[in-house]
């Protein structure tokens, strides 16, 4: 299992290419240290709860999305489990649902539902 320096990097550098920022300008939109961001990709240091604070926020994510690894953020929520009950209780709803999120359509999942 990795330690949390490794998964913090791993994450950090996800977010950072999906948002198309490189370490300079990752700096100079929160005032960060190249230095600093630079030990934490290299998971050489990790950063307070402030600082993991300011990126979510950045990067408009969960402060968990950045701390966890994927295998942890795979766990549902209470929520999540709430929202999957209602949705499988639904089966009208479902194909208004999977055109909001843009899912494609998952006929063979509903009718073995049905039976």
């Amino acid at each position: 299992m990795a330690d949390l320096g490794t998964v913090f990097a791993d994450n950090l550098r996800q977010y950072m290419n999906q948002k198309g920022v490189d370490r300079n300008q990752l700096c100079a939109d929160l005032g960060l240290k190249y230095s600093t961001v630079s030990e934490w990709l290299s998971a050489k240091k990790y950063p307070r709860i402030d600082k993991i604070e300011l990126l979510a926020n950045y990067f408009g994510v969960h402060k968990s999305d950045l701390i966890e690894s994927e295998r942890v953020k795979d766990n549902p929520t209470a929520h999540e489990w709430k929202l999957l009950r209602a949705y499988r209780q639904r089966p009208d709803a479902q194909p208004f649902v999977d055109k909001l999120l843009d899912l494609p359509a998952h006929r063979e999942c509903r009718k073995e539902n049905a039976q």
